[in-house]
């Protein structure tokens, strides 16, 4: 995950870490506003920030957003930030097609049944989509992590998912792999029953053949 912003005023700029990836701007400073001080650190794939959440959170909530901040010497402004997909989602092809009545599907072309998710509205009729690389979330490194390990392998891809839950990352892991035309060894386990049933549902879904995977409950 990167953010990259304009510098217009680089007197704030000392509160980075020296490890950042990225640039920051400062717009002309605002009057005072209703967010508390915030201090940023930039490492080298994530901001963080000792703001209050609602403040901070606001840089989460598109694809450009205003973060306001009040500084050490009594500086109020806003920061405008520019979130980019990380590089490693350009070496996959961006999937659209079918998807059936009570499925979703990620950009790979990795299917998952609706009623696996309590909270979700089942989807009631098919529809052709484009879904969107995925969100800026608490997974977000872990699909980084698939895509990467996929993009270095070289004619098999082996991939061992402990605390499979549904298998969806095992699926995932095989839509990657069949893009870059790479043979591949899967191996799941789950420990939980119903999950487990989930799970040979889920590869059956995504096309994969069960005899090809090591599967474990």
């Amino acid at each position: 995950m990167h953010y990259t912003l304009d510098i217009t005023k680089r007197r704030h700029v000392a509160e980075l870490s020296s490890t950042s990836t990225m640039s920051i701007a400062f717009p002309d400073a605002f009057g005072p506003s209703a967010y508390s001080s915030v201090r940023m650190i930039v490492a080298e794939r994530i901001l963080f920030s000792v703001a209050p959440s609602h403040a901070f959170n606001s840089v989460f909530s598109g694809a450009r957003d205003l973060l306001a901040f009040h500084d050490s010497s009594d500086n109020w402004g806003v920061v405008q930030a520019e979130r980019k997909h990380h590089k490693v989602f350009l070496d996959f092809r961006h999937w659209t097609g079918l998807v059936p009545a009570g499925f979703e599907a990620d950009f790979l072309g990795s299917r998952y049944r609706t009623s696996f998710f309590m909270l979700w509205p089942p989807r009631l009729h098919d529809r052709h989509i484009a879904p969107e690389y995925p969100p800026f979330d608490d997974e977000y490194f872990e699909w980084i992590d698939l895509l990467e390990a996929v993009a270095g392998a070289t004619n098999r891809f082996t991939m061992l998912e402990l605390g499979a839950g549904f298998g969806r990352w095992t699926a995932r892991a095989a839509a990657a792999a069949q893009q870059r035309n790479l043979e591949y060894t899967l191996v799941a386990v789950e420990a939980e029953p119903t999950h487990f049933d989930w799970m040979l549902q889920n590869l059956q879904d995504n096309g994969l053949k069960l005899d090809d995977c090591r599967l474990t409950n």
